[in-house]
């Protein structure tokens, strides 16, 4: 649609399924409960970004160099 809102917050405690698109840079021991939150709130065509650090069993459908982008289908 053309706008983007970028919203810093504690992500621990923000619902995500109001979001389509999350981008995250985080240390590599919380990427799992982030997974985990992530699967559970977030809605069907959603895409996280993640630079360096992997969603530990999510499978990305793109990587360039150290940018992972995974896509929520169901």
């Amino acid at each position: 649609t053309g706008k983007a809102f970028v919203h810093r917050k504690n992500f621990w405690h923000e619902d995500f399924s109001v979001f389509n698109v999350v981008t995250a840079y985080c240390i590599g021991y919380a990427m799992k409960n982030l997974e985990t939150k992530l699967k559970k709130e977030l809605r069907p065509g959603s895409r996280i970004v993640s630079n360096y650090f992997t969603l530990p069993t999510w499978s990305h459908s793109e990587k360039e160099d150290n940018v992972y982008l995974y896509k929520k289908l169901k």
